[in-house]
């Protein structure tokens, strides 16, 4: 024994230890076009010559290795994105080194902030920061001074001379914050890991609207990606919350077929979902007083949440509808004082919106249009993908409604202003984590999902998960029995179904659920106990079976359970109970008579599940 036990050691430590060094080698081969991919940048950006940039912008100086490196970096996202379950964390290494690569190169080549706007933004920072005093007459910016605020108490806080210290790198560093809520947004949206790193790559890839620098807008979209997030996850309806309501309501999610989610809700206590509410409610509140356009497509994705059954808190569009409106009137009144007019003409003007964002930015010289066809070719290519996406999707019967409202509700601010010709930019960057989602499921066969068939006929719907079988009800436990009864039995109402042996006695100890058998004689009850019947000393047994064929006069149908009226007539009254044992083995019990009356008899009998009476 001793002897066949260390001949066995030097056998087993190799063997348990295989495992784990082969999954090392794989993930590190899984790695090779990332490091590669770093590599090359890394070498290529000290190459790049700005004074030789032209209206393209900076792709018109970028060497060949970068490009490449880009190439390889998404070479190898997709073939980890392949094996999504197995390595989640390559995926997120792929994401992180995207944002630094893609985010973080004009940082690197030019070492100064994107865009001049940035140094109005430092200065707003810089007066609140020294005067202490908001004076919303200087400047518009002045009635929404939430951002800088929270600027100019991060700059005391990290002891730098102004905001500009920031401006570098807030591109890189508002992305990677955009990155955990996105992962929320995408989590709640569906279970499949591939749809959930394709929707955070392609949203990733496809943001060219430079609207994250450091900006009242970056901030507030971040908090409004906080918010979808949080209300996708843990405010989220079950199947059965979608039955409340209105009957406009419930009618309105019966046209649109609204279903429950793909992804689970998690199981959380009140307390907890008002905690998130709370901060819900906090999070809009800092957005009111920081943006003005964020609050307002806030507003319109929760209230198509609510109004699509998708958000349990159903109160939560007024109350941000009576914040929003508190802010407007009375903080920002010095504002719409002086453009009241301007702001009232400009809703519904459609024309003046579309010349606005579309006609007036497609002009410039021929390499600056080549960029702007260049952009609208991208978006229109991403929304026609998220278009087959949603199809896609729908035709499998996933319930993406709550997808599908976030994306398409923004442009309802299309027609409200023209937001200085960026209307469409704002409204394509809070669409894009939801286009994202539907364009990545364009090239995600997803699994159909199964669908509950109608009952067949002489049948009625009950609790069971899946159709019975024809001939038979609906069960009431959690799953269908192992076997039909015979026919002119019901399934009893107790929580387990007995075996499909021996039946139950018709009197004295029984199979039944209650404490006690019922009375000799009667039919079995459905309450919770029943009257003891202790069997009499002397008893006859009761009748055995009988081989003798069922009569012709007995009906070839059982009449439905659930009916008011039977379809066939009664049994003739002499018919012997050994009849009944024809095709019921074991002692069999009394039926349970009922008033209702079955059609072509006046005569009081049991209406049963419905079968069909053997030939």
């Amino acid at each position: 024994m001793v002897s066949a036990a260390t001949e066995v050691q030097p056998v087993l430590g190799p063997l348990e230890h295989e495992p784990r060094r082969a999954l090392i080698v794989r993930h590190l081969c899984l790695l090779a076009p990332a490091v590669a991919a770093v590599a090359l940048w890394a070498w290529s950006v000290p190459g790049i010559q700005l004074r030789a940039m032209n209206d393209l912008g900076l792709v018109s100086v970028l060497p060949w290795p970068t490009w490449l490196a880009f190439v390889l970096l998404t070479l190898g996202f997709i073939i980890c994105w392949r094996r999504a379950d197995q390595a989640t964390w390559l995926l997120l290494v792929h994401v992180l080194l995207l944002i630094v690569m893609l985010y973080g190169l004009p940082a690197l080549a030019s070492h100064q902030p994107s865009g001049p706007v940035v140094y109005r933004h430092a200065g707003i920072t810089a007066d609140l920061t020294q005067n202490r005093v908001v004076d919303p007459k200087i400047d518009a910016y002045f009635n929404w001074p939430g951002f800088f605020m929270g600027l100019g108490t991060l700059v005391k806080l990290a002891g730098v001379p102004s905001a500009l210290s920031f401006t570098t790198w807030a591109t890189v560093a508002f992305n990677l914050l955009f990155l955990p809520p996105l992962l929320l947004v995408a989590r709640a949206l569906t279970r499949d890991p591939r749809l959930v790193w394709g929707t955070v790559w392609v949203f990733y890839a496809a943001n060219w609207i430079n609207q994250d620098y450091l900006a009242p807008q970056s901030f507030a979209y971040l908090l409004y990606l906080t918010i979808m997030g949080l209300l996708l996850t843990y405010l989220r309806p079950s199947g059965t919350d979608l039955e409340r309501g209105g009957r406009l309501l419930r009618r309105f999610r019966q046209v649109l077929r609204v279903r429950a989610a793909e992804a689970q809700v998690p199981p959380v206590s009140r307390s907890t979902v008002a905690g998130i509410l709370a901060v819900v409610v906090l999070l809009y509140a800092v957005i009111v007083a920081s943006h003005q356009l964020t609050p307002f497509a806030i507003l319109i994705g929760v209230l198509a949440l609510v109004a699509l059954g998708e958000c349990t808190a159903r109160g939560l569009p007024l109350l941000m509808g009576v914040m929003l409106t508190l802010w407007v009137t009375f903080v920002a009144r010095g504002y719409l004082a002086g453009h009241f007019t301007h702001l009232v003409s400009g809703v519904g003007d459609i024309t003046g919106a579309t010349s606005a964002n579309l006609t007036a930015r497609i002009s410039g010289s021929h390499l600056h249009l080549l960029v702007i066809r260049e952009r609208l070719l991208l978006s229109g290519g991403l929304w026609l993908l998220a278009l087959l996406g949603g199809i896609r999707r729908f035709r499998s019967r996933y319930a993406d409604h709550a997808a599908a409202a976030l994306a398409l509700t923004p442009l309802l601010l299309f027609p409200l202003q023209a937001y200085g010709g960026e209307m469409l930019l704002r409204i394509y960057f809070f669409m894009l984590p939801f286009v994202a989602f539907f364009a990545t499921a364009a090239s995600c066969r997803p699994g159909r999902r199964s669908r509950p068939r109608a009952p067949t006929r002489r049948t009625s719907w009950r609790s069971g998960p899946s159709a019975p079988a024809r001939g038979t009800s609906w069960w009431s436990g959690p799953s269908a029995p192992a076997c039909v009864p015979a026919c002119g039995t019901s399934w009893w109402s107790g929580p387990s179904t007995p075996a499909c042996g021996p039946r139950a006695p018709a009197c004295g100890p029984s199979r039944w659920s209650g404490p006690r058998a019922p009375a000799c004689g009667t039919s079995w009850g459905s309450g919770p106990s029943a009257p003891a019947c202790p069997p009499p000393s002397g008893a006859a047994s009761p009748p055995q079976p009988s081989a003798s064929p069922l009569p012709p006069s007995w009906p070839r149908a059982c009449p439905h359970s659930t009916g008011t009226s039977a379809s066939t007539t009664s049994p003739p009254a002499s018919t012997p109970r050994s009849a009944f044992s024809t095709h019921m083995p074991g002692p069999v019990p009394r039926l349970r008579s009922s008033s209702r009356t079955c059609r072509g008899s006046t005569r009081s009998m049991s209406c049963i599940t419905p079968c069909h009476w053997p030939r």
